[in-house]
């Protein structure tokens, strides 16, 4: 909020254009005077973020979830991060978070459903976590890839379990 000269408030809304990996600075003006509601989309990712996991956090998360893999699917599966990329940047430790709390409810429920369960026996035997311009998952070859965007770009689990289940 603003306020004018003649001593009216206004509101800016931040425009950053069609393109979230080149934010535009525009701005919008609009007199309190004309608004009668305002819609905002997607809150949660206006609101402060919470503390970022700290990278020994994830590395112990990380540990847990290749227990839980051998539990799930009785057979080791190695869970790589690309831990260099994951240093300096908060958002993408919270989106990483996120991401293992996602593979541990796919792997859960994939695991409760026998084909499912040995196509991942037969055809799994890595997951790799790294960080790029574009959110992603797919498999390759014998590995489980997932790409956590820099940008504001999250990668939900129904994506990632979809990407898992058609590379299988």
């Amino acid at each position: 909020m603003a306020a004018e000269e003649d001593g009216h408030w206004v509101l800016l809304f931040h425009v950053p254009g069609p393109d979230l990996q080149n934010l535009r600075y525009d701005v919008m003006h609009l007199s309190l005077a004309s608004i009668s509601a305002v819609i905002l989309h997607d809150a949660p990712a206006y609101a402060p973020e919470t503390e970022a996991p700290t990278l020994l956090e994830l590395e112990r998360r990380v540990a847990r979830l290749e227990e839980q893999l051998v539990r799930h699917i009785g057979l080791p599966i190695s869970l790589e991060a690309a831990w260099q990329d994951l240093a300096d940047l908060p958002g993408i430790r919270h989106r990483l978070a996120n991401a293992l709390d996602d593979l541990e409810s796919i792997f859960e429920e994939m695991a409760r459903d026998t084909l499912a369960l040995a196509a991942l026996r037969s055809q799994l035997k890595h997951v790799r976590i790294g960080v790029g311009t574009e959110a992603g998952a797919r498999m390759k070859g014998d590995a489980f890839r997932i790409v956590l965007a820099k940008g504001f770009e999250n990668l939900d689990r129904a994506s990632m379990k979809r990407s898992l289940e058609s590379g299988l």
